[in-house]
């Protein structure tokens, strides 16, 4: 009984059971419209189980990260440094893909009827937030609503950014507070947030069937074509996902002094991995392998780094949720303004950070933190990318991977090694570190 639910968990969560399920309840909503729509219903359910899960799923992932980081006693020189590094690149990576996003429009050219449909949707999730007010003076409303006077007020509301920020500052306080206590409370956090992955888990066994429900209802909303729509933003994702390729390895080439051909060949092992798996985490060996002998890397520096940012540092889930809310906006034939582009970029960012860690469609309920703002349906949001979620995981993974080798690559430079015993401990407090 141990080893058969492992099993069947991979069977369900196979790329082919996943595109299996789309295609089944695509047919479903396509041929029969009335069972379809009440499929949809019983597809919320399966929803609401995967947010019951998201907001503590969320808290776990920053408390534990950030306070692990702080808890290690590297030096706040160097903490800020990395953390400038980390953001500037998540930040850089955002503005890239939005703009990218906005040129091609891969939300653009929907039937009529579909987006009439989706338009009436959208409606149902306006609020305060789209009045008159100015760019400037929404975006100062923006951030004053993400500072909570009360952060159990927040809770209730579901106020996301304001909980990630307050689980932010948390962190690294316990971070700093490790003698007296503060390594206990992380490691709750840790606790706690491995138990909800267990508890997603469960959930994920019945994902295609959930999937099935979910889609069924979509497409019997807004009919086939915006599955075939979709086909263009899987197109987009590949195509920023290997112009960041190229980036990083020019950034590793320039860091370290290897040849550009050389740099992609001494990593190939490593991306080929997180192709395949579609796991960051599987990948973490054999890239800290590659950076120490590949590249002369400092491993004090590195073996820290690169296991750090896959949780801090996900520029594949940016390039995710970024491209997400352009393509959900420009379904409802949205404008972007400089609010819009500035919740999509700090917001973005913000989202990638907490879906790290978060397996397949858990991960994309943290639509919601950059949804929420712009009064987009993030239940819309979460269906249609499930669709295409199998295809564009596995590079979004290595881009995800790839960045942080040459983030490592960055920050390791010019680095002495200090002793062997510091490089053996801190390579291992980096390895065994929560998620």
């Amino acid at each position: 009984m141990n080893k058969a639910l492992p099993m069947l968990g991979r069977f369900l969560s196979h790329p082919l059971a996943i595109l299996g399920a789309v295609a089944l309840g695509g047919t479903i909503g396509w041929l029969n419209k009335p069972l379809a729509m009440e499929l949809g219903r019983l597809g919320e359910i399966y929803l609401a189980l995967l947010e019951m899960c998201i907001l503590p799923l969320m808290i776990g992932a920053i408390v534990s990260g950030i306070g692990s980081l702080f808890i290690r006693k590297i030096g706040n020189a160097y903490v800020m440094r990395i953390g400038i590094v980390f953001v500037g690149g998540m930040m850089l990576v955002a503005v890239i893909t939005l703009t990218i996003g906005l040129l091609v429009g891969p939300g653009k050219g929907l039937e009529a009827s579909s987006a009439e449909i989706l338009g009436a949707e959208v409606t149902r999730f306006e609020s305060a937030v789209t009045g008159s007010l100015g760019d400037d003076h929404k975006i100062i409303e923006f951030v004053r609503d993400i500072i909570p006077s009360n952060v159990f007020e927040a809770a209730t509301q579901g106020k996301n950014l304001s909980l990630l920020l307050f689980s932010i500052l948390l962190g690294a306080a316990l971070g700093k507070c490790s003698e007296q206590g503060g390594d206990i409370a992380i490691k709750a956090a840790t606790g706690a947030y491995e138990a909800l992955l267990k508890i997603v888990g469960w959930i994920m066994y019945a994902l295609p069937v959930g999937l099935v429900l979910i889609i069924a209802g979509q497409v019997a909303q807004v009919g086939p074509g915006i599955l075939t729509s979709m086909l263009k933003l899987v197109a987009c994702v590949y195509v920023i996902a290997l112009l960041l390729m190229v980036f990083y390895t020019l950034v590793i080439a320039r860091s370290t002094g290897v040849s550009i051909i050389e740099s992609f060949k001494r990593l190939k092992g490593p991306l080929l991995i997180s192709f395949v798996s579609s796991s960051s985490y599987a990948a973490i060996p054999s890239a800290l392998s590659s950076l120490r002998n590949g590249f002369s890397l400092n491993p004090t520096k590195s073996d820290l780094i690169l296991p750090l940012g896959i949780n801090l540092n996900p520029q594949g889930n940016v390039v995710h949720f970024v491209l997400a809310v352009v393509f959900v906006s420009q379904i409802f034939n949205l404008d972007f303004g400089l609010y819009e582009i500035f919740i999509v970029i700090v917001a973005g960012m913000f989202a990638a950070v907490a879906a790290a860690g978060a397996p397949g469609i858990a991960a994309l309920g943290m639509l919601v933190i950059v949804f929420e703002p712009l009064n987009l349906p993030v239940a819309i949001g979460v269906a249609l990318l499930a669709a295409i979620d199998p295809i564009v995981d596995p590079i979004l993974t290595t881009v995800n991977v790839h960045s942080n080798c040459a983030t490592a690559a960055v920050l390791s430079k010019n680095e002495t090694v200090k002793s062997d015993e510091q490089c053996e401990a801190t390579a291992s407090a980096a390895i065994t570190a929560p998620n």
